[in-house]
């Protein structure tokens, strides 16, 4: 047998009644469908829309044309597979590719179980050869966020305030979901003045964080005047972040000095749960509007 300029020449002997002679075969890619710079990050995955770790990025580099395959394993056996992202390198072509996870959770599905899994990346070239890489990661505080106010009742101590006066308000919150959900300040028991929000004191909207906010007929953006769903002594500590936890509830109380007579006087006045920069659901948004009066001081 002889091999030269990538032809492999085999001898074929025959009875002597028959004629010898040599098949020639080309072998036209010998090279195998490689996966280099493989890595799963991050390798916490924690899918439940907190705006922490709630999505891992698979990337590899294709160094020729191949089919790939992106999947996770779970304590079943069963392969759960992984959607490529569009980017610069078109699909099954040589150079980087990347694959995108979020567990389900942004389309109201419930992720994986808790635990550690198995990422397995597998290559198929044109003529049958295969390469397979794998990695590993952890699944925590896994589920789709679900919370509401109570009875969807909101309490304002009055409906008729004087100008000066602080309109305070009380409701309560619960996590009926399955995960914890993150939220951020300021306190329960908090004050603003009618002309301040959140953002004139530090509190700017953090992705995935939930927050109890009030608004008004004449707001001049949504839910100006924000709360946390608890103090810290309510709430539980994971990472840097405070979460309130499954099955838990808290009671919301804060209060809004209102300081100008609106031009639409009397006027509605309700709360809302937020779920910042992912949604206010419809059950969770104009929760109880009371009609408030207003009188002028002087």
């Amino acid at each position: 047998m002889e091999s030269t300029n990538g032809l492999l020449k085999l001898p074929i002997n025959r009875t002597a009644k028959e004629k010898n002679g040599s098949l020639t075969v080309n072998i036209a890619d010998d090279a195998i469908p490689d996966m280099r710079g493989f890595s799963v990050s991050p390798p916490l995955f924690t899918p439940n829309r907190d705006g922490i770790s709630d999505r891992i990025w698979i990337n590899l580099f294709l160094t020729k044309e191949a089919h790939i395959d992106v999947y996770i394993i779970d304590d079943h056996g069963n392969q759960l597979p992984i959607a490529e992202r569009a980017g610069n390198t078109p699909i099954d072509q040589p150079g980087m590719h990347t694959f995108e996870y979020e567990g389900g959770v942004d389309l109201g599905v419930s992720p994986p179980p808790d635990g550690i899994y198995k990422v397995i990346a597998r290559s198929l070239d044109a003529i049958g050869q295969k390469v397979s890489v794998e990695g590993h990661l952890e699944i925590k505080h896994g589920g789709v966020p679900r919370a509401d106010i109570i009875n969807a009742d909101v309490e304002f101590a009055d409906t008729t305030i004087v100008q000066g006066d602080k309109l305070m308000f009380t409701l309560t919150v619960e996590n009926y979901g399955a995960s914890p959900i993150r939220t951020s300040g300021p306190e329960p028991g908090f004050q603003y003045a009618q002309n301040e929000n959140s953002n004139t004191h530090g509190w700017y909207e953090e992705s995935g964080a939930w927050r109890i906010g009030i608004d008004c007929d004449t707001c001049i953006r949504d839910y100006p005047w924000r709360w946390s769903l608890g103090k810290k002594h309510e709430l539980t500590k994971i990472g840097e972040y405070w979460y309130l936890m499954p099955g838990e509830r808290t009671t919301i109380t804060g209060a809004v000095t209102i300081t100008d007579v609106p031009a639409r006087n009397p006027l509605y006045f309700w709360a809302g749960l937020i779920h910042e920069d992912v949604e206010i659901s419809n059950v969770n948004n104009r929760v109880d509007p009371h009609f408030i009066t207003i009188v002028p001081k002087y």
